[in-house]
């Protein structure tokens, strides 16, 4: 059985949302994202599906206001139970 995990972030205005997820650290924050989230909110959830038990994921996020402005975090990092 997979894991999932909800990555979780909140910003001061109304952005969008990008997620990058690996198990290199960190995280990198650059290339195509895992999961997105296009629609412009304060609060972000986004999941990640069939991730590995026992393992140890590093994400970043990044989020752009309606002028363009973009704001990427340092690397956050979960470990996912045993099966």
């Amino acid at each position: 059985k997979a894991h999932a995990a909800n990555v979780i972030w909140t910003t001061n205005e109304q952005t969008n949302g990008r997620l990058w997820i690996s198990t290199t650290n960190p995280a990198p924050t650059n290339g195509t994202p895992n999961r997105t989230d296009s629609g412009m909110s304060y609060f972000h959830n986004l999941r990640v599906d069939s991730l590995v038990a026992n393992t140890q994921y590093f994400y970043g996020v990044s989020s752009t206001d309606k002028a363009g402005n973009v704001s990427t975090t340092a690397t956050g990092s979960f470990f996912t139970p045993s099966m």
